[in-house]
């Protein structure tokens, strides 16, 4: 059995071991959320110019190949970060607040470091030959890192905002924030660098484009930690 696979296994015996202790279903539920953003993998491919990795998937609309390495074992993987995070908050291991939120992003950076390499062994890392990323003046691999944790820290924010709310309200926001972030960090916040590269610019501008994107990314962070910091004083029910 691989380490992704073990790894997976234990994530998810660690979602269903909080199900019992706190009754929550969220951590499940985020689980679920990073699965379905994994089905968005073959857009980055195109944007990104990645070429796809070798090995079995599952096609979508009988044209868009998905790994099941990334679907099965990135998505815990994607999810990881947010919800060692949300634990830490719910039982005040560490406090919700800016700089906090900063820091916990530059440890996920980390984090995404090590499983690009691990993801990699299993010929399924994201970025992996990645043309347009290569323009750039940062690693692929930094790129990559940079970008997921913006997506990690806004399925966290979902999660965070949503914790007083009935399940039945907080279901749809929970599975989709996965998606929601996805779409806003790889694919708004990082338009800049993948926009230049499709219309075809050279090395200079697809890095002045990078640097722009690597703006806007940090921006969307520092949005993140100013709302979760904003209602840190609130008492509410975590749900």
């Amino acid at each position: 059995m691989s380490l992704l696979v073990l790894v997976t296994i234990f994530i998810y015996a660690a979602a269903i071991a909080l199900l019992w202790r706190e009754r929550s279903l969220r951590y499940l539920l985020l689980l679920f959320a990073g699965h379905l953003a994994m089905v968005l993998t073959p857009a980055w491919q195109r944007v990104y110019q990645i070429t796809p990795a070798d090995g079995s998937g599952f096609t979508l609309f009988g044209r868009f190949e998905v790994s099941w390495t990334l679907f099965i074992n990135g998505g815990p993987l994607l999810v990881l970060p947010a919800l060692t995070f949300y634990y830490g908050l719910r039982h005040k291991l560490w406090p919700r607040h800016y700089a906090a939120i900063w820091l916990a992003y530059a440890v996920f950076v980390i984090y995404f470091l090590l499983v690009e390499s691990l993801l990699e062994r299993s010929g399924a890392g994201l970025f992996s030959d990645a043309l347009l990323v290569d323009d750039t003046i940062l690693p692929a691999e930094v790129v990559q890192a940079v970008l997921l944790s913006g997506v990690s820290l806004g399925m966290l924010y979902t999660l965070v905002s949503t914790r007083h709310y009935a399940l039945q309200v907080a279901l749809v926001p929970l599975l989709l924030s996965g998606v929601v972030a996805s779409l806003l960090f790889l694919g708004i916040f990082a338009s800049p660098l993948w926009v230049s590269a499709l219309l075809g610019q050279d090395g200079l501008l697809v890095t002045i484009a990078g640097l722009v994107s690597l703006a806007l990314v940090l921006w969307g962070v520092h949005l993140l930690a100013s709302g979760l910091h904003a209602n840190r004083r609130q008492q509410l029910l975590w749900r």
